[in-house]
């Protein structure tokens, strides 16, 4: 019975010690496997650069308001005033994409690498092979790219900084989303607005009402700034002027030129459903997937209860908000990536906030089980971009073109 007791006893002290690893080997096993994990699927939804890329780029206000148009005039304002060369235009969208992988590896590397944290290792699992991971590439060219690389820098700005540097630069950032992107009103701003909130969350000296208070006055401009941009007229004349601009351009066509139809009112691509929109479940769980894992991080933190809850609320209004994007764009699959992707981005501040804390391996073990019973059956669901299906993996086809595959 001794030895029994003593058995039990030993295994209860190793189930409640963090769910982590401290071996340099094994950390370095780890972040390779999880990097690799993640790059082969991220590359998988990648595409070409295509024609609404070159307008999203080269769409400006020089001629007169355009919607979308402040990243065009940015980017032209920068090369002197004159369009950037197709090559250029290539390059960035491309580099744009590239660098919030990139981004992503860094974080792997902290909290992995640097930290070994197994719970890191299976959000980040789960994850990367998902659908989700291979639509960001998709939107090669779209502007929430732009928009997501801001959000990664208020990111980094919130976790060197205090709260009050962290809500400037988010109402700042939440000013600017809506003039590059409208939609980003509902799938970018929530996410900056939820960290803020968290950060201010975390300031014991700071009470609930002050923190609504500051959350408001620092965001009212962005409301503002929406209602504004809503209300202003396309002019004609612009966007005739730009065609002609671009017409002896490479990337110039029908496609390109049918754009400007959408334009003329400020309402683009709006068919707002008259019923409620249907969701994938596989979606849904996902996203249940991801907040489930972060709320019982935070469990493990020593976050004060206030934190705690507001986080999970939060996590779970940026999300449902992200699907509400539906109501207002055509795009629904970009909205059900969002689902999943805006609670992600909180998650990663999250993670990287509280780097030495842990589930214990008793809550890793048993969230890695019921996570895999759960994303099993579903595992090959696959957001779908326009009916067109993911490539396969991105090296196959050189491959195939070595003749190592038939």
């Amino acid at each position: 019975m001794n030895i029994m007791w003593k058995g039990k006893k030993m295994w209860q002290e190793k189930l409640s010690q963090p769910f982590s690893v401290t071996e340099e080997k094994t950390k370095r096993w780890l972040f390779l496997a999880i990097v690799v994990l993640y790059l082969t699927y991220f590359f998988r939804g990648l595409r070409s650069v295509w024609w609404y890329g070159y307008f999203n780029y080269t769409n400006n206000w020089m001629h007169g308001f355009i919607p979308r148009g402040l990243w065009g005039t940015i980017l032209r304002l920068l090369c002197g005033n004159q369009t950037p060369s197709d090559h250029m235009l290539v390059l960035l969208q491309y580099g744009i994409g590239f660098i919030f992988g990139i981004y992503i590896c860094t974080v792997l590397y902290r909290l992995i690498y640097k930290d070994g944290s197994l719970t890191a290792f299976l959000l980040f699992a789960i994850f990367s092979a998902s659908t989700f991971n291979m639509f960001y590439m998709t939107e090669l060219g779209f502007l929430d790219h732009v928009i997501y690389l801001l959000v990664i820098l208020h990111i980094e700005i919130s976790l060197r900084t205090d709260w009050r540097k962290s809500l400037a630069v988010g109402a700042i950032l939440s000013v600017i989303f809506p003039w590059i992107l409208e939609t980003s009103a509902f799938l970018m701003c929530p996410v900056v607005v939820s960290i803020c909130a968290i950060r201010m969350m975390e300031e014991k000296n700071l009470g609930f009402k002050s923190i609504c208070v500051r959350l408001i006055l620092a965001f009212l401009p962005t409301l503002v700034g929406i209602v504004v941009y809503r209300s202003m007229t396309v002019d004609e004349g612009s966007l005739n002027a730009l065609a002609q601009e671009m017409q002896g351009r490479a990337f110039f066509d029908n496609n390109y030129l049918s754009v400007f139809n959408t334009f003329s009112e400020i309402n683009l691509y709006n068919i707002t459903p008259k019923c409620w929109v249907y969701i994938p479940p596989e979606v849904v769980i996902y996203a249940s997937v991801v907040i489930g894992l972060l709320g019982l991080f935070l469990m493990n933190t020593r976050c004060n209860v206030r934190t705690m809850l507001s986080a999970m609320l939060l996590l779970i209004a940026t999300s449902i908000v992200s699907y509400l994007t539906i109501y207002f764009g055509a795009d629904y699959h970009r909205y059900y990536f969002s689902t999943v992707q805006a609670p992600m981005l909180i998650g990663i501040y999250l993670l990287q906030r509280h780097r030495s804390e842990h589930l214990t391996r008793m809550q890793g073990l048993l969230a890695g089980i019921i996570c895999l019973l759960i994303i099993l059956p579903i595992w090959d669901y696959r957001l779908w971009f326009w009916n067109q299906i993911y490539k396969d993996f991105w090296f196959e086809s050189l491959f195939q073109r070595w003749g190592i595959l038939g």
